[in-house]
């Protein structure tokens, strides 16, 4: 989901390689952070948002639950 939404970047504009390297560790930590059964709830939640801001809105939902200070593109 985070590719088909250009890693949340604006359309038309291609992400940089950081940006693209530091989405794909924090959606590892993320994953890693959770039970499985959280992940396919988060799966389940991010796909029914769709591509785009409603997805990165999922991610960034979960991320709060966890301890700050872990993440900066999914803050």
């Amino acid at each position: 989901m985070i590719v088909a939404s250009n890693y949340f970047q604006a359309e038309g504009t291609s992400p940089s390689p950081s940006v693209i390297e530091k989405q794909l560790a924090e959606l590892d930590l993320l994953v890693e952070s959770l039970d499985p059964e959280d992940v396919k709830d988060l799966k389940e939640k991010v796909e029914k948002a769709g591509a785009g801001q409603g997805a990165k809105a999922e991610l960034v939902n979960k991320a709060k639950t966890l301890p700050e200070g872990k993440f900066t593109e999914f803050a």
